[in-house]
């Protein structure tokens, strides 16, 4: 005897609905995981993202407090005394 196969008041008695509605349920849960893989790369970007804004930020920072030394007037001696072995 053939099980019969109810869902939200429909039967599904014959084969080609039962091959439906598993091609339906199937296809549902191959939606769901392409949807999360999307949502997980996503993530994963975002991070990559935060982590290039706080690097670029330090460059910044390292980048001001080098302007700040080239300023003072013995900047060039300084640069002199480390780049230049013979004078």
């Amino acid at each position: 005897m053939i099980a019969r196969l109810a869902l939200f008041g429909l039967r599904f008695e014959t084969l080609k609905a039962k091959l439906l509605l598993g091609a339906a349920i199937l296809s549902s849960a191959v939606a769901l995981r392409v949807w999360d893989i999307n949502h997980q790369r996503n993530i994963g970007a975002a991070g990559v993202i935060e982590d290039s804004k706080e690097q670029g930020r330090k460059a910044n920072e390292k980048s001001a407090e080098d302007r700040r030394k080239s300023d003072t007037p013995d900047a060039a001696e300084r640069l002199r005394k480390s780049a230049c072995r013979d004078c």
